[in-house]
């Protein structure tokens, strides 16, 4: 049986999400899921709420209720709170090893192939049914390697862990991958990857460098992109901020790009230290493109234009028709809020 998810957050993000009435347990998703914290939250009462350091972490009530009574429980646990983009792929690591005891918990891995090799405990390499692997080099001494149902890795590829590919997700030829690393559903990745995260339905099929950097949902990394996540005199990265609408300081030496849905980048394109792209970007010619990209940006050489709504739809349109999807309403909703609300 399936729960139904409502989501609370801001207003162009709820349009045509489902409302839940009667009891319901709200939970602040930026927590990071770990096995005492669900615990805490399964044995909430109704009425009562999960606090942690003076922060809500959930909450069990009705929803049709205006007046509800609310029991605090403070524990001064210091579970982990996600507050800024670049913690995706700096703490990926200990989530996949997490993830990877509850997806594996009750299930058999395939056989690894002959052709194949692990380095490390084979225990900590699991393959999921209908998946494919062809003459792969699997390191698990340092984390576990999770290869997802109907996932490929092309002959050639070695993979170091933590890491994990989603389903439908592919590794293509050579492709050379350092955990900890995460590929969503039916991406296709080659190249060269390291501490990054990808949401789902995104490529990065040839050769380039990818490091330290979180890529949204139906993007394209063009041949040959690299992107820069250390800076030639090893300073801390200064990385824009939605919130302050400013540069902030990282306080990370090690900082790639953060990129937003539906991005595009075309062949040779270089990525500063710190890149920050909103949605709908898309990067031609040569030469690095500014570190902050507001949605909806057309860059050309340096250049920036705006790139027009219509013309962004289409492309997403087309984009997600070759995977058997399409653009749904809500989709469509926030596309058009986030263009009409862009910062210049």
């Amino acid at each position: 049986m399936e729960d139904n998810v409502e989501i609370q957050s801001q207003a162009y993000l709820m349009d045509h999400a489902p409302v839940i009435e009667g009891l319901c347990v709200m939970i602040n998703s930026a927590f990071l899921c770990v096995p005492d914290l669900v615990e805490k939250i399964l044995a909430l009462n109704p009425g009562e709420s999960l606090y942690d350091h003076g922060v809500q972490v959930a909450s069990c009530v009705d929803a049709s209720a205006s007046d509800a009574k609310e029991v605090e429980i403070n524990d001064e646990v210091g579970w982990k709170m996600l507050s800024r983009p670049w913690e995706i792929f700096e703490w990926a690591g200990e989530q996949i090893e997490r993830d990877f005891v509850a997806l594996t918990k009750h299930s058999n891995s395939q056989v690894l192939p002959e052709h194949c090799v692990c380095i490390g405990p084979l225990d900590q390499l699991f393959i999921e049914e209908g998946a494919e692997v062809l003459n792969a080099t699997f390191n698990t001494l340092h984390g576990p390697v999770y290869i997802g149902k109907n996932a490929t890795v092309m002959e050639g590829s070695r993979v170091r862990g933590p890491f994990m590919m989603g389903e439908g997700s592919v590794l293509k030829m050579n492709a050379k991958i350092y955990g900890a690393t995460v590929l969503g559903p039916h991406c296709k990745v080659g190249g060269e990857v390291s501490n990054s995260v990808f949401q789902g339905y995104s490529n990065k099929g040839h050769d380039g460098y990818l490091g330290n950097s979180v890529i949204g949902y139906w993007c394209n990394l063009g041949a040959d992109t690299n992107t820069s996540n250390l800076k030639n005199n090893y300073s801390s990265v200064k990385v824009y901020s939605y919130l302050e609408q400013d540069y902030v300081n990282s306080n990370r030496q090690f900082v790639g790009s953060l990129m937003g849905d539906h991005c595009k980048t075309g062949i040779n394109t270089m990525l500063n230290t710190g890149t920050v792209l909103g949605v709908n970007v898309n990067i031609v010619g040569g030469d690095f493109p500014p570190k902050f990209l507001p949605s909806f940006s057309w860059v050309n050489r340096q250049k920036v234009y705006t790139y027009r709504l219509d013309k962004a739809v289409d492309v997403a349109k087309a984009v997600m028709a070759r995977r058997q999807c399409s653009l749904s309403d809500l989709e469509f909703s926030i596309l058009n809020h986030l263009f009409e609300t862009k910062q210049p």
